[in-house]
């Protein structure tokens, strides 16, 4: 009972956010991959400005994407640091199995757990 009454909240939200994610990101992306073909096709030149226009777009990113996964983890603490930990447990799985630190990050999710 106490899992899903600390999950139940954030499943929620996954299962209303994911999927109009999903489709603001489907729709945006068809866009602009039909406006690029309709100006490759009428105007030429315009795949130019549409390649360079990606590849400033593509530098951008590299610079902020780092700083936009940080403010989302950021966030996730903020909102729910169960899932939060959780999560990040399961990202360094690999790492926590290899020097054998399983124990330490249990007790700390299972604090975690007991407010």
């Amino acid at each position: 009972g106490r899992v899903l009454n600390r999950f139940g909240n954030d499943v929620m939200l996954m299962d209303i956010m994911l999927p109009m994610l999903f489709q603001m990101w489907s729709l945006l992306f068809f866009r602009v991959l039909i406006v690029i073909i309709v100006a490759g096709i009428t105007a030429p030149p315009a795949l130019l400005l549409s390649v360079i226009l990606l590849v400033t777009t593509k530098v951008i990113y590299q610079y902020y994407g780092a700083i936009a996964l940080e403010v989302t983890r950021v966030q996730m603490m903020a909102l729910s640091p169960l899932l939060a930990a959780q999560s990040s447990f399961l990202g360094a799985l690999d790492s926590i199995r290899c020097f054998d630190r399983v124990d330490v990050f249990v007790r700390r999710f299972h604090t975690m757990q007991g407010d």
